[in-house]
């Protein structure tokens, strides 16, 4: 039969199961009222919480947040947060997000390029909790993981020199790039001004430094005998004007009978 007296009841846990399994030390109405168990004593409650006993521990630039940036209502949602709760949890004081991994709050600012990156897709791959920036990702991994691998001078470049992109979300980088040989990058400072597109740039040039300290003439269609060996380059290789106006010097076409650098003065004996 029912009983009506001598029931316990100067704690909660005498009708009611501990839903925390003992992690919560203080007593449920420090948080909890009898309104409903999902109404909480808010200004109580966040004074006395602590996340560290929850599945997602507050650490880095988490720790500094208000409780309301992740758990108000409506689900916060910029250009960078895409916050999503819990199927039904939108209803509750504090509504739990999900929190499977970092996107299920930030949206993917690489707009998915590190889906298959060598290195492992997920966010702490590169970046940590305390800042987004610096990342972890230097010199070493690039030569280990990218295809293109830095060299010489590319050493001191800034990434953004060559990873900068616009997306919906502003400037970005862009860390795929398709093309990955010198004129993919260098195109527009040509300063041969097209001379030879046939070429790559490492006949001549390597990423230590663009100028060239030494040139096999022998393979070229004129090689240097005589005299000719202690001719300085620009003596036969002057500078021109491109048809923008760039100054350029000229390789190639040149002439190779003696007459095109030498004009009507007579040719040497033996010539």
């Amino acid at each position: 039969m029912p009983q009506y007296v001598d029931l316990a009841f100067a704690r909660c846990e005498s009708c009611h199961d501990d839903v925390h399994k003992g992690v919560m030390a203080s007593a449920c109405d420090a948080c909890h009222n009898t309104g409903g168990w999902q109404r909480i004593n808010g200004t109580s409650f966040e004074g006395r919480f602590d996340h560290a006993n929850t599945a997602f521990p507050l650490l880095g630039a988490h720790s500094g947040l208000e409780c309301g940036t992740c758990h108000g209502t409506p689900a916060r949602r910029t250009t960078t947060i895409r916050i999503t709760f819990n199927p039904g949890a939108d209803r509750f004081s504090y509504p739990r997000p999900e929190a499977q991994n970092c996107q299920s709050c930030h949206r993917d600012y690489h707009e998915g390029v590190f889906k298959t990156s060598p290195g492992g897709t997920t966010c702490d791959n590169c970046h940590g909790q305390e800042d987004w920036l610096p990342t972890s990702y230097g010199i070493d991994r690039h030569n280990r993981e990218a295809a293109f691998k830095l060299t010489g001078a590319h050493q001191a470049v800034p990434c953004d020199a060559c990873h900068d992109h616009e997306t919906d979300y502003g400037q970005a980088h862009q860390f795929r790039i398709d093309r990955q040989d010198c004129r993919s990058c260098h195109e527009r400072e040509d300063p041969h001004a097209g001379q030879f597109d046939k070429v790559t740039c490492d006949t001549c040039h390597d990423t230590e430094s663009f100028t060239v300290t030494e040139f096999n003439h022998e393979a070229t269609r004129y090689p240097l005998d005589g005299a000719h060996r202690r001719v300085a380059c620009a003596s036969c290789h002057q500078e021109e004007r491109s048809p923008v106006g760039a100054a350029f010097r000229r390789y190639t076409p040149l002439g190779t009978a003696c007459t095109d650098c030498h004009g009507g003065q007579p040719c040497p004996a033996g010539c």
